[in-house]
């Protein structure tokens, strides 16, 4: 039988060909403002943060910013509302008053209703059912990219939602919707085939798909751990693994390189053999063969404690992450390489040879200015779920039509009534209308904090010079 990290080895080369293959998208453009629109999953999910951090470190210079415009609960519906170009309220608003000029779309989880297998009581009735729900995305869907074109938004990325795992096997994970042998992620896929694959080709828009190579790596691993999901026990939400992984799906799709950078140099000529995105200024040598040179890169390295945990499963740093040093000629065995006085390791010279990734090394200069990058995407990250939180607030009061909704005073007293009398409320709605009630007097301020920390956050990205040094050693030290 096929162990199982064989099984994940054929699943990565499977999940790098396909996406490879399938591969139209480019990179965002310098200063675009990407709108990442969607439900749940992108409200409190990292996904499209971990996009961010990427940008930051491996395009410093493009001041790409991306934001977050899930809504928990969301639908079709519900996002071509947000996508209007008229109305002033902050739901109806909510796309046009960030002024994006890109969007990215990924709905579908609750579009693919949980009431249509739990009501339906005969397969032509679900059958009935499906056909209803698909009519119904399918005509909001169109309006939400109608509504984006009228903002001349484009780019317009269009995603196939991340998987619900009907085929999950564990006793504490909530129940399975499934029901005459078709189950929900059978109908999200459904619909992504007649709906989202349809306005893909029709209008000529690119399109990425989560749902399928996460579905691939669930039955890779369920064969020998049937509890397994890359999606959490309530069958919807991917863990952190899964959002890491979605974010190389979606890097991967815009066919971004593995290189930061690379340089390689000989020792014994002191030239500089290839420089790809870094200058190298070499400084001097010795006859005991030290080295020491300057070296600054266009870009830094991701940080690699956020995916160094799932490194079986999404393969960021072979295909995302690769800051390569190369050292040709070198005549001592071994040596200890210091990039600004920091000890990075001892590496003999065939490993520096072949060439060193630096990049996977989290100590280095430029890899803890990326993990202080991350930290500030980590800090917006946090903002920007308010701000959800407060649009989410802001729909349930939509619903009440006497209510004015630029008086904050008067829509907290709402909010409070309802906290104190809607029975109906779930524990995760309460805290949202709390989250409302302490923040909206600050709602534009903390718009204005968003940017603030755009802006902090490419500040922080920007390469700096760094001394490197490599130092001959005659007996291998103990790190």
């Amino acid at each position: 039988m096929i162990n199982v990290r064989l099984k994940l080895m054929i699943f990565l080369f499977w999940i790098g060909f396909n996406v490879t293959a399938s591969i139209s998208n480019t990179c965002f453009r310098s200063n675009d403002r990407v709108v990442f629109l969607g439900d749940s999953i992108t409200h409190a999910g990292m996904f499209h943060t971990y996009v961010q951090a990427f940008y930051a470190t491996r395009f410093p210079e493009k001041n790409v910013i991306i934001y977050n415009l899930g809504i928990s609960g969301d639908t079709a519906k519900g996002a071509a509302e947000r996508c209007s170009s008229f109305g002033e309220g902050l739901w109806e608003s909510d796309v046009r008053s960030y002024e994006p000029t890109a969007a990215v779309v990924m709905l579908g989880m609750n579009d693919a209703s949980s009431v249509i297998f739990n009501d339906a009581s005969s397969p032509q009735e679900l059958e009935r059912k499906i056909e209803q729900r698909i009519q119904w995305f399918g005509d909001n869907y169109g309006k939400i990219i109608d509504r984006l074109e009228l903002l001349q938004i484009n780019p317009i990325r269009l995603i196939k939602s991340s998987p619900y795992d009907q085929t999950m096997q564990d006793m504490n994970a909530r129940k399975n919707l499934h029901n005459f042998g078709f189950g929900k992620n059978d109908l999200i896929r459904r619909m992504a085939v007649e709906v989202i694959d349809k306005e893909s080709a029709d209008r000529k828009i690119e399109i990425i798909d989560f749902n399928t190579p996460m579905i691939k790596l669930n039955e890779v691993q369920q064969e020998f751990d049937p509890a397994f999901s890359i999606i959490g026990l309530d069958r919807v939400h991917p863990g952190v693994q899964g959002h890491m992984l979605m974010a190389y799906l979606f890097l991967k799709s815009q066919n971004i390189g593995r290189s930061v950078s690379e340089f390689a140099l000989n020792f014994e000529t002191l030239e500089v053999l290839t420089n790809n995105n870094c200058v190298i200024n070499i400084l001097e040598s010795d006859p005991e063969g030290r080295i020491s040179f300057e070296y600054k890169a266009r870009s830094i390295p991701y940080p690699v404690d956020l995916y160094k945990p799932y490194k079986l499963i999404v393969p960021f740093e072979e295909e995302m992450n690769q800051e390569l040093v190369v050292i040709k000629n070198l005549n001592i065995a071994h040596y200890r390489l210091e990039v600004d006085g920091i000890h990075i390791g001892i590496f003999s010279k065939n490993e520096l040879d072949r060439g060193i990734n630096i990049a996977s090394y989290a100590n280095t200069p430029q890899g803890i200015q990326a993990k202080d990058v991350w930290k500030l995407c980590e800090k917006r990250a946090r903002i920007s779920s308010l701000i959800r939180n407060i649009i989410w607030s802001d729909n349930q009061l939509r619903k009440k039509k006497e209510i004015d909704r630029t008086d904050f005073n008067l829509c907290k007293e709402e909010v409070n009534w309802m906290l104190e009398n809607d029975k109906s409320l779930t524990l995760y709605m309460r805290r949202v209308l709390r989250d409302y009630i302490e923040n909206i007097d600050h709602y534009y301020a903390l718009r204005d904090k968003i940017d603030k920390l755009s802006n902090d956050i490419y500040a922080k990205a920007q390469p700096v010079c760094r001394t490197f040094e490599l130092i001959p050693i005659r007996e291998v030290e103990n790190e």
